[in-house]
């Protein structure tokens, strides 16, 4: 493990939110835009390690998390080495893979592939495991 990738803070004003923290902490954040398959709207920070989501339908895990918690911390991104060492270690932990978000052409990665586990296995923690490798500037 390398540590914390990102946090990720679901919000209902996402331009609000990024110029709050743009302001408060110098972070500059891109519009990732929208993630239909899981209902939202990203903006991310990489230098800061923080991504912002909004819910984009009301059916979606982040809007039923903010309809139970309201804004706030919705999840933590960890780097690892190598995903799939990471899924195996998992499993024999007993804690399941949800969902996998991998990224196979990028201009900004050489490799991204993101683990979601299981909160129920995970204490209620929404826990993701990424294998994140940013491309260097040209």
């Amino acid at each position: 493990m390398k540590g914390i990738n990102r946090v990720v803070i679901a919000v209902k004003d996402i331009e609000k939110a990024s110029k709050l923290l743009s302001g408060l902490l110098g972070a500059r954040f891109h519009d990732a835009g929208v993630v239909d398959r899981f209902g939202v709207r990203a903006m991310l920070s990489w230098e800061a390690g923080i991504e912002l989501v909004s819910p984009t339908t009301s059916k979606g895990d982040v809007a039923s998390f903010m309809k139970e918690h309201g804004e706030g911390i919705y999840a933590v991104v960890f780097n690892v080495d190598d995903a799939d060492q990471a899924a195996e270690r998992a499993k024999a932990l007993g804690v399941r893979v949800k969902d996998t978000i991998e990224m196979s052409r990028s201009p900004i990665f050489n490799k991204f592939k993101e683990l979601l586990l299981a909160q129920e296995d995970t204490h209620g923690a929404f826990i993701l495991l990424g294998q994140i490798e940013m491309k260097k500037p040209a």
